[in-house]
């Protein structure tokens, strides 16, 4: 279950440091803190969210220029990164520096795009609740 007893009960034991990635529930934040574990969101579930914004626009409206299409494939350009590390076999010296060089600005171009509308849609629109998860989740 999503309980808070069942997730504490799950994570009882976790190396400190260890490494916890989750969607934006709210008790993985305090299980992490509990357990001194980095978290990390997921972009999976990000996605889906633009994805939803998205596929509620008329078909004709659904252009690689619209915002929430803008953020899928920006998100899609991270997904590459991974498939390619993953492709190449990289080890993890050589996947910190993938990540580097071609992650951290397809991120910089997310979080300037995320700044720039997150503000300016409405935050009850299905596009509004995906900035604001995105926006929520941005630290992790």
């Amino acid at each position: 279950s999503r309980s808070t007893e069942a997730a504490q009960l799950l994570y009882v034991g976790a190396r400190e440091g260890g490494v916890l990635m989750t969607d934006g529930y709210e008790v993985y934040n305090k299980i992490a803190l509990a357990n001194k574990l980095v978290q990390i969101g997921c972009w999976a579930h990000c996605r889906r969210y633009f994805n939803d914004a998205l596929q509620a626009l008329p078909k004709a409206n659904r252009g690689a220029e619209q915002l929430a299409a803008r953020f899928i494939a920006l998100i899609g350009k991270l997904y590459r990164v991974e498939a390619l590390a993953k492709e190449q076999g990289l080890d993890a010296n050589a996947l910190l520096h993938s990540r580097q060089a071609n992650s951290v600005p397809v991120l910089q171009e997310i979080q300037a795009l995320l700044l720039a509308n997150v503000h300016a849609v409405l935050p009850g629109s299905l596009l509004g609740k995906a900035l604001h998860y995105l926006s929520s989740q941005w630290a992790k």
